[in-house]
């Protein structure tokens, strides 16, 4: 049965792969994340593997869920907020995390708010002002600050772009 659902996987990733068209990378990302759950369905046929396998999956989705949950609460996505909700160490969340997800917490945190701030950007019309407030930060000297460390671009910049595609 998984044999031809990976097959289909592939070719809806390949289709979309040539599409190259908006939010085409971010659908690519989600039929790899099927990907990898049909064969970690297939591994835990394997019945020593089986109970780790489900303990560690189990955590790492409560963590990417977590992280999904307070996206826009930065206090409670930090290394050590994070690590007492999950009962770890703050030491520990991060090397977990990195061995599991493959990218640093800090960073995968980054690129998943900057990803949400672009598409409030591509949605229309939204002030710098209640982004800044949506998302946590201080101000909006931050958003920016933000933005351009993430991107090398001003938020000028990408709204511009946004507003004209």
């Amino acid at each position: 049965k998984d044999k031809a659902l990976v097959e289909n996987l592939l070719n809806l990733i390949v289709r979309e792969y040539e599409r190259n068209e908006i939010l085409s990378k971010k659908i690519i990302f989600q039929f790899f994340k099927g990907l990898v759950l049909i064969i970690k369905r297939n591994l835990l046929q394997d019945s020593k593997l089986k109970s780790e396998l489900r303990k560690i999956t189990n955590t790492t989705e409560e963590l990417l869920e977590y992280i999904e949950v307070n996206i826009y609460n930065p206090k409670l996505l930090t290394q050590k907020q994070i690590a007492n909700h999950f009962n770890l160490s703050p030491n520990y969340i991060g090397i977990f995390f990195k061995e599991k997800v493959g990218t640093a917490l800090k960073q995968y945190i980054q690129e998943y708010r900057f990803e949400l701030l672009e598409q409030r950007l591509k949605n229309g019309q939204v002030s710098t002002k209640q982004l800044a407030l949506d998302f946590g930060f201080t101000d909006e000297s931050h958003l920016h600050k933000f933005v351009k460390s993430y991107s090398g671009k001003r938020l000028a910049e990408l709204k511009h772009e946004f507003s004209s595609s």
